[in-house]
This record gives C-alpha cells, structure tokens and sequence, in this order.
C-alpha cells in the first residue's frame, strides 16, 4: 500500500504464509537472503525482512498466461497502524564496479542528467546527447549526499502519498537539508490529544527508539559475518513509524555480493575504483549524528517550549533547527486551517476515525498529500470535497459474447477474490484512478492503462482507440456516513467517463490480457519499492450487459459546450487560457489526423492568441462563427 520511493506503492499478500509478502525473484538477492538466514546467530537477522523461500504464481491468462517466480519475505508493516515510512538509499555509490565496463550511451539518462545536475556533462557528451548508466549514477550520486554522508534519503510517504516530493528529494545535497527532512517522517497526529509540548514528547519518544536501533543495526553490522565478507550497493535503511513506535530494517539486497578474495574494507573508507569500499557503516555514522541532533532539538523544545540557540556550531544549527520548527509548525497550521474549515461550514468531526468512517488525517492526506482533493460550497449551502476520478470502459467486440467491457472486482480481499466473482455472479468495475491536480485526466488514463494492465503510452496508440465522442463528465455526489467515507461531508466525485475501444484483439502484444478470445487474466502491480512487493489484479472481459455499463450521449465535434470542455479540463489552473503546448494536445485529442503544423497554424490565426496563450472561450467563440475554419 505505501511506497517510500517512487510513485504510488502495491502489496500483494501471501495466502500461502500469513506475514509474508511476494516480491519479483532476484538470484542475487535470493542467494543473500538464504545465506544470512542459514548462518544462525548471525547478528544481523534481526534487522533484515524474514525469508519464507521462493514460490511460483500464474501471471496472465490460464492459457496462455506466464509462471513467475516470486521471494516470500516478511511483511515489514504487519504490525503498524498508518505508518509513514522513509527509505534511504545507503553507502557513497549505488553502482556496482563492474557496470563501468557497460560503454552503452543511452539519451535518456543523458536528458535526466541535463536536468539534474548539468554541471556533471561534459561537452563531449553534450555533443553525442547520450551517457552510459555508470556516468549516470556515478552523478547522481556526487549531486546528492550519497558521497558525502554515506545515505541519501529516497522517499517519504505515508499512507496517503509522499510527504516530500521525489524532484524536491533528488535536489538535496546538503546535511543541513537532511537534517530539516528527517522530522517529516514523524507523525503528524497522536492518538491522544494533548498541547504541541505533549506531543513533542510522544515524538522524543519515537526518535529515541530510532536512535537506538541505529546504534544496534551498526553494532550487529560490525559482528556480523555476512556484511564483514561481502560489499553492500543499492541497499537501504527502511524506516517504519506509527504514533506508538518505530522500527528499522535494512532491506533491499540485490547488489549485495562477496568481495574477492584478499580484499577486505572497512565500510567507511573512500571508494576508488578497484577497492570496494561502499561506505555503508559511514552512512550509519551520519544517521545517527542527524537524528541525534533532532532529538536534542525536540528535547530542548519540550523543556523549554523553544529549542536552544547556543552551541558550538550556533549558526548552522540555528539555522537548521529554525527550518526543521518552520516545517512542524506549517503542519500544526495547516492541520488547524483544516479542521477550523470543516467546523465553520457545520462539519462535526467528533465521529471521524471510529468504526468505518475516515478521519481528519485521513482528509489532510488527501488534500496535502495525495494532492487530490478541493473543496467547494454548493449552490444549496453544502459544504463538499471535491475529487477528480476517471473511468474508462476499455472495450472489445467477441464472437462468444458481442461487446465485452474489461472490469475487476469492486472490493478486493485480502487474500484473493471472493466466490461470487470467480463464478461470475459479481459486477465489476472498469478501469478508475484519482486525477491529482498536476494532471489532466487523459494523462491518468494512460498511467492507469500502463501501470495496471503493462502497456506503455507509445504501445497503446498502436492497441487502442479512444472514443471521444463518447466522453462525458458528470458528477457523482455522496453524503459520508459513520460506516463509509466521512461522516456527514458530501462528496462530489467529478468523474471522467470515456469508452476505449480495442482496435485488434488478435494482435499478440494483446495476449497476456486475454484476448482475442477474452479470458481472465491476471497482472501484477510492480512499484519501484520491493518493500511493499505486489498486488495482484483479477480481471475478466464481461459482457457489458452484466457490468453496469450505460452508453452515454455522444459528444459531437459540432458540440460547443463539448469542445470547451476538452480546453477546460487542459486550464489546470483555471485561468480561462491555455498554452501553445496545451492547445496542440487539445487539438491533437479532438482531430488525431490533423498534423501539429496545421494546428499551429490556427493557433497563430486566432485572434486571441496572445503570448503563446489564448483564451479558450474567445476562440471557441471565433471557430464557430467563421465558415471556413471546419469543426
């Protein structure tokens, strides 16, 4: 469910073995997790995921579906309640020494590098637009504080989405950053109520019992035998925190391999290329010095109601402390802001968090987190959170059954689908995803499409098409109650409905999806996090007489009111205008045949057009009343 680096985290339990989670199979990494649990005492067993073994699942359809091997490890999160969880990635590298020997130039990291850390590229490179993986991440890691600390923080993410954003992470360079991000991991409410100074105590407690599992980590680090022979790349430190406790662990092994014979490191020397060094005990060294300042700083707030400003290094950690009590405080008032906004539009939140309704931190997430959520008064006087939500009916046409719409099940189980969906009897659900407020609903469409069912943005231009005319918005609104959403807010869900048609289901890329002849399949969910391993996804192809599907009225390009809406939904911030860019994606939606020439061409004709803006009405306006231009 959570994944401290990256995009939006899966979880797929294992049913066989209760606590275990499923992630991809590595040799490598397998081969680690066998030989740490098979050497008993081994020190370090206590802060690693425990090691169930490997399995086999079915991957696509029955019949022509895939067998994947997956590694069963511990569930990291089976004893925490809406943990957020931080991932630093350990050591002064996170490359191996034998990828220099890949001369492979790849653009891509190039165009990353360029926007990262420019001053890395040589002029050689510029000219050839391309580096190899080893420059890349040889970079990377000197742009951030991988070199200099020995850690870089990856991610922080609670269970709603990420408490910093992953541009703002990769930007850090600096121990002072550091030192103002750590205090994000902490919670953000505590079961008890009780004044700033109180639960700045609950939160000393918690970063007390951080303090001490780092020092234990680098104490089973130094005695163990398995980190003393072997160097430890692109491994990370995973923090746990709940508003009771704290936990953690190192994870992540895949990188982790013997040293040659006759060398030996320290774990906190300078790496050169040929020693080995990794860096990984520097790391710890630097964790613990970080945390130790935040808690000092948290005791001094609680003892005094503000921390000390005299120390040896007074200007830097006045500095920092000053940062870190900033961002503590924008919470606490943004927390407030919130909860005073509920109560002055008549929102009694007393019930909130029991039984089945949500709770405040719950509706924090999503406005501040998740970046998902607006509110709006209603012409009636109701006060409503507002969300954006898409939901594409992804169509084929089967000899066995006519139109067939491509659904999962409305609720999951944990541990796999219930009897009414296997046998058919249960109604489904198409594709839906949240809209978050930097995207336009076509952009999660395609990221739904890709991240659930595989299918890259390039390869669905080639398998499907979609039917614009078919696209409607309307509003679906819903009172919370104490056993659903939140209790006595209206929601209003402003959802994005659109058909999406297979152009041939005999195309092979189709295969592992079932068609042509429509089976049930199953995917997998992979995040860039192993943590939170997979979730698995059943889908089967109905026939759309059985999902619930209603044909909608037809949006027509002769339709004002339903080009406009196209403009709108491009106007994130609701300015009336859109950009030359903005424009030609809209066009591009609407007329897919028409080349960009041609649509910057009428972009330049408009009167409206402005500054590489225009106004969207102005020109709706315009297009309509003048012959010639065909809409």
């Amino acid at each position: 469910m959570l994944q401290a680096a990256g995009h939006a985290g899966t979880l797929k339990a294992d049913a066989s073995q209760e606590g275990f989670i499923l992630k991809p199979y590595d040799k490598v990494e397998a081969i680690n997790y066998e030989a740490l649990w098979s050497n008993k005492g081994d020190p370090l067993q206590e802060f690693v995921p425990r090691w169930g073994g490997t399995t086999e699942m079915q991957v696509g359809t029955a019949e022509s579906g895939e067998v994947s091997t997956f590694m069963r490890i511990g569930n990291l999160l089976e004893e925490f309640d809406k943990p957020c969880v931080m991932d630093c990635k350990m050591g002064v590298r996170t490359f191996q020494e034998k990828e220099a020997a890949n001369t492979k130039a790849r653009p891509d990291l190039y165009k990353r590098l360029v926007e990262l850390s420019p001053e890395f590229v040589s002029e050689e490179e510029h000219k050839a637009g391309a580096i190899t993986k080893f420059k890349w991440t040889q970079s990377r890691d000197a742009a951030s504080t991988s070199k200099k600390l020995g850690f870089r923080i990856d991610g922080i993410v609670c269970e709603h989405g990420a408490r910093l954003k992953k541009k703002e992470l990769d930007l850090y360079e600096t121990k002072h950053e550091v030192m103002q991000a750590l205090p994000r991991l902490l919670p953000l409410h505590f079961s008890t109520e009780g004044t700033k100074a109180a639960h700045n105590l609950e939160k000393v407690s918690l970063v007390k019992e951080i303090l001490a599992q780092l020092e234990q980590i680098r104490k089973a680090l130094e005695g163990s035998p398995f980190f003393k022979c072997r160097e430890f790349v692109g491994s990370s430190l995973l923090f746990i925190v709940d508003s009771s406790h704290a936990k953690v662990y190192l994870i992540d092994l895949a990188k982790t391999e013997c040293l040659p014979g006759g060398v030996a490191i320290t774990h906190r020397g300078e790496w050169k290329m040929g020693n080995h060094e990794d860096g990984m005990l520097m790391g710890v060294d630097k964790l613990i010095d970080c945390w130790g300042a935040n808690l000092k700083w948290l005791e001094e707030a609680c003892e005094t109601g503000v921390p000390s400003r005299s120390s040896r290094d007074q200007k830097e950690r006045t500095s920092t402390m000053a940062g870190m009590d900033m961002q503590m405080s924008a919470y606490e008032n943004q927390k407030k802001v919130l909860a005073m906004q509920l109560k002055e539009n008549g929102i009694d939140t007393t019930s909130w968090g029991f039984g089945g309704a949500k709770n405040i931190e719950e509706l924090f997430s999503e406005v501040h987190e998740e970046d998902a959520v607006t509110f709006e008064v209603a012409k009636d006087g109701r006060f409503m959170r507002v969300i954006d939500v898409i939901k594409a009916w992804i169509l084929v046409d089967l000899p066995h059954c006519g139109t067939a719409a491509l659904v999962e099940p409305k609720k999951r189980s944990k541990f796999g689908q219930d009897a009414s969906w296997i046998d058919g009897t249960a109604q489904g659900k198409p594709l839906q995803k949240k809209v978050s407020s930097d995207q336009q609903w076509q952009d999660t469409i395609s990221q739904a499409i890709t991240e659930r069912l595989g299918p890259s943005p390039e390869e669905q231009k080639e398998l499907f098409e979609w039917q614009f005319n078919t696209y409607e918005v309307h509003d679906q609104i819903r009172l919370g109650t104490a056993s659903d959403g939140y209790d006595g807010l209206w929601s209003k869900y402003r959802v994005h409905e659109i058909d999406i048609r297979v152009k041939d289901p005999c195309n092979p890329k189709l295969k592992l999806i079932g068609l042509p002849n429509g089976h049930e399949f199953m995917t997998m969910n992979a995040g860039p996090h192993s943590v939170f391993g997979h979730r698995q996804h059943a889908w089967k192809w109905q026939p759309i007489v059985q999902t619930g599907y209603v044909a909608r009225a037809a949006g027509h390009l002769d339709d004002c009111a339903f080009v406009k809406q196209i403009f709108r939904d491009a106007d994130l911030e609701r300015t009336g205008k859109i950009s030359k860019a903005q424009f030609v994606k809209c066009l591009s939606v609407l007329f897919p045949s028409w080349p960009d020439e041609d649509i910057l061409t009428l972009f330049a004709a408009s009167p409206s057009a402005a500054n590489d803006c225009l106004s969207y009405t102005q020109f709706i306006e315009w297009v309509y009343s003048v012959d010639e231009v065909a809409v």
